[in-house]
């Protein structure tokens, strides 16, 4: 009996241990990705000025909507879906397959509409024709960077958290600052606007070719597929959504400001989230990790287990996001004056915007135990609100205060959104307890 407890007591200690490895281990390969993000942005911003980081900014949100639209919430459906199928390789390589050809699909589909339209965007809504060119890189490089993120999200949901985070997080910044260096250095482009958007493209390129072939190397030989009963097009609808409004809810503000502002304001607002998102980095971490846990405790109908997580996941984002807070808050003056003259005005904004990641990571990851509990409906309708009253909120706010009006909004949206998805979860998970205690009784 005593053998068999301290056996029980040590394997429990090992999943226990193997949790926090993955969950640290991912966290430092996404902070060193971030760091190269941050030096991408800080090269851009030193070399080509403020105008050439909001044209990039631009770009990037460009190419951005245009993923999320196609990518059709698959990336995040993958994380669900291969988990309910652990028992069955077979089935897993099908959704796997299914995936990759739907979402091939639709990318195609969208590359020609937006090949049509993107030259009345550039001139009508943002009044700059230069955009015109870099809209149509979006086109061009669609393919490889969805591709990129269904293959971080497909190697999430078998719970490869290293190749997700180094594919997703670390290599494209790695690959796109190196290749901004390159282009600076040996390429002499500083004269160049489309250089940063060159250099990120070859990032997207490599990172989605190396991602593709991890998939191939891990794909297991003589594994025959089987098919499921799951319409992956509908089921991708909600997590589409949530993911489109999601994305509008971070780059909101970006195009409001963009539309109200200029592009010197759009690359200081762009430059002071970029930084302020570093509060907020390690409930990334934590999210990579716990994605396929939370949805294999749903589908196993562990009441207890999901609780532990959700709970774990705001305790770790509150104490791994306060000292960082607090570090950012202190020394602000010095990062701000370190990116040049043109953001010595942006410390209150800054300050706000760093409030507002840390209230997102101290109330931990309610938004992904909906969706991996088959409630992703509850997460895009509660997006959708918020995204309803950021944008009516931050057309007010900015066109009177500028960056102030910008930041603040962020804050309100974040505060609404963050609290509205506490309650939901508490409310779900109550049901859920529910039907569990009736069918083990029943």
């Amino acid at each position: 009996m005593s053998f068999r407890y301290f056996k029980n007591n040590h394997t429990i200690f090992q999943s226990r241990y193997a949790f926090l490895k993955g969950i640290s281990g991912t966290t430092i390969i996404i902070l060193a990705g971030k760091g190269f993000s941050y030096l991408f942005q800080l090269t851009l911003t030193y070399k080509f000025g403020a105008l050439v980081a909001g044209i990039f900014t631009i770009w990037f949100t460009s190419i951005n909507i245009l993923s999320f639209l196609s990518r059709w919430g698959l990336d995040v459906l993958a994380v669900q879906l291969i988990p309910k199928y652990k028992t069955s390789l077979n089935k897993q390589w099908f959704i796997v397959n299914s995936i990759a050809i739907l979402s091939l699909k639709i990318t195609s589909g969208l590359i020609i509409i937006w090949l049509i339209i993107s030259p009345w965007v550039a001139t009508i809504f943002f009044h700059n024709p230069s955009l015109v060119i870099p809209f149509k890189y979006s086109a061009i490089l669609l393919i490889p960077f969805n591709f990129l993120f269904l293959s971080a999200g497909i190697h999430r949901g078998f719970n490869s958290y290293y190749s997700f985070a180094f594919i997703q997080h670390f290599l494209l910044h790695f690959f796109s600052f190196t290749f901004l260096i390159i282009g600076i250095r040996v390429l002499f482009s500083e004269t160049s606007f489309l250089s940063p958007i060159n250099a990120f493209a070859a990032g997207i390129v490599l990172t989605a070719i190396l991602g593709i072939g991890l998939l191939f190397h891990q794909f297991p030989r003589g594994v025959s597929i089987q098919p499921t009963n799951d319409n992956l097009f509908k089921s991708g609808i909600p997590f589409a959504l949530s993911n489109i409004a999601f994305f509008l809810l971070n780059w909101m503000d970006v195009l409001l400001v963009a539309y109200f502002l200029t592009e010197v304001d759009v690359g200081i607002f762009n430059l002071i989230m970029r930084v302020a998102l570093i509060v907020s980095l390690p409930i990334l971490g934590i999210n990579s990790v716990l994605g396929p846990r939370i949805s294999d405790a749903f589908f196993s109908k562990s009441t207890q287990r999901l609780k532990k997580l959700f709970f774990f996941s705001c305790f770790t984002g509150t104490l791994t996001s306060l000292p960082i807070f607090v570090g950012l808050w202190i020394s602000h003056p010095l990062i701000l004056n370190y990116f040049g003259s043109e953001f010595n005005n942006a410390a209150t904004p800054f300050l706000i915007l760093a409030a507002a990641q840390f209230f997102h990571a101290a109330t931990g990851s309610a938004g992904l135990c909906l969706q991996m509990m088959n409630h992703a409906k509850d997460f895009q309708n509660i997006l959708f609100i918020v995204v309803i009253i950021k944008l009516v909120c931050g057309t007010f706010l900015i066109s009177e205060y500028g960056l102030y009006g910008a930041t603040l909004n962020v804050l309100i949206a974040v505060v609404i959104w963050k609290t509205a998805t506490c309650i939901t979860l508490i409310n779900r998970y109550k049901s859920f307890c529910k039907k569990v205690e009736v069918s083990e009784n029943g």
